[in-house]
């Protein structure tokens, strides 16, 4: 009877042993003495159960060209009192009747640019062109939940057949980075006896 008392406590303080270091576990930083935190009055912080990936991406944005003649706004004359002898009339016609194409870019930094095409003749803007290239940023979010890298378990474990049961305890499993169950069990079996178990799982698949 002595012995049987014994095997009972041994397994008795085993699984409240196992229920301590679970609460623990389970229970997180308290605000206790930490020696290995910087300030021993503050619990050490914990890695959020959720990552956010912020991305960016750049579309680009359609637009049509726009093409217009400008109308001119202010006109001023200006007059010369002495007229050079030898001017060119021939050359001044020609320039003036020739046509000067300009092109030019306005830089939106990352935003894109436009770009203006200018048709010039007889002193006046004949054509314009404008071709916006407009990059617009669209941001995506997404949070992801993280599974804790150790996770812990505890229940009770059964076994026997029709007649009788052939163990029962208390057991405990972890779960490992990589994904690995390691179980641990302590209890008695049919003639009383503490039992000790273990058990080992991978994971089937991805």
């Amino acid at each position: 009877m002595k012995k049987l008392f014994n095997n009972i406590q041994l397994v008795i303080i085993v699984v409240l042993v196992i229920i301590i270091i679970l609460q623990q576990q389970c229970s997180g930083p308290t605000t206790g003495l930490n020696l290995f935190n910087k300030n021993p009055l503050v619990p050490p912080a914990i890695e959020g159960s959720v990552i956010t990936k912020i991305e960016t991406k750049w579309d680009t944005v359609k637009i049509d060209s726009l093409i217009y003649i400008p109308k001119w706004k202010t006109r001023i004359v200006t007059e010369h009192d002495t007229i050079p002898a030898d001017i060119d009339t021939l050359s001044i016609l020609k320039d003036y009747y020739s046509k000067y194409f300009y092109t030019d870019t306005l830089d939106l930094d990352s935003l894109g640019n436009i770009v203006i095409n200018d048709t010039i003749s007889k002193n006046q803007i004949i054509f314009r062109e404008i071709n916006p290239n407009i990059y617009i940023p669209t941001t995506t979010i997404e949070r992801d939940s993280l599974i804790s890298k150790n996770e812990f378990y505890y229940g009770f474990g059964l076994a026997g057949n029709k007649i009788q049961f052939s163990y029962i305890g208390g057991e405990l499993l972890w779960r490992s980075k990589r994904k690995k169950v390691i179980g641990l069990g302590v209890g008695i079996n049919q003639n009383l006896q503490p039992v000790l178990t273990g058990r080992l799982f991978w994971k089937i698949g991805r």
